[in-house]
């Protein structure tokens, strides 16, 4: 693999962080905080770096997978210069991707829990969950149930991701659990949005309808 300078890939606000292995890693932010090609970055970098290291990439809805997060990952891997069919495959039904090093990238909905419960591999072991959208979930417990599958047993690192644009309701769950999470010695949260990126990655379009939309919030 051609060598890539992750620093150069992604974002200022990421770069104290994105080579933590602290248990729960939340990125909140609005559109344009680049928190969702980060976390693609980051699911590729551990899962080419280490063995046995598979990563499992939620949302809410089955359905919703294979034009949001299975687009970035490929992304991400040609970011990374690797080359499709070549340093890894992609399959869309079931949607995965396999490296060439035997670790796997698994995509699932949380409507579907049954198939996330048939993602246990003890050659491919999963150390890494990413909740994408987290806000689509309906509750803590949800999410709980699912991390609970795979740390199951597992005595060696394991990262949990969390992206979701915070929600204007202060009582929502995922703003009251988030306050509680960042209270957790195991637990980091990163706060950012389009004023956090470089403007050349946006561009002065993007930039305008943001600013637009905040003053209308």
């Amino acid at each position: 693999m051609e060598q890539v300078r992750i620093k150069d890939e992604i974002a200022q606000h990421f770069w104290n962080t994105f080579n933590s292995k602290i248990r729960h890693q939340i990125d909140m932010g609005g559109r344009g905080s680049t928190k969702t090609s980060k976390n693609a970055l980051k699911v590729s970098t551990l899962c080419l770096e280490y063995d046995k290291c598979s990563a499992v990439i939620c949302r809410r809805y089955q359905n919703t997978i294979r034009n949001s997060v299975y687009k970035e990952m490929k992304r991400a891997l040609k970011r990374l210069h690797l080359e499709e069919d070549t340093d890894y495959t992609a399959y869309k039904s079931p949607a995965e991707i396999h490296l060439n090093n035997h670790n796997n990238i698994y995509f699932a909905g949380g409507d579907d829990y049954e198939k996330i419960k048939g993602m246990i591999d003890e050659d491919r072991p999963i150390k890494i969950i990413w909740f994408e959208e987290l806000t689509e979930f309906s509750s803590p417990d949800e999410i709980e149930q699912i991390i609970a599958t795979f740390t199951r047993g597992n005595d060696d690192w394991f990262i949990v991701l969390y992206s979701y644009n915070p929600p204007k309701n202060k009582f929502h769950w995922v703003n009251v659990w988030a306050e509680k999470m960042s209270k957790r010695k195991d637990c980091i949260c990163v706060k950012s949005d389009y004023r956090s990126v470089p403007k050349e990655w946006l561009g002065q379009m993007f930039i305008e309808e943001a600013e637009a939309m905040k003053e209308n919030d």
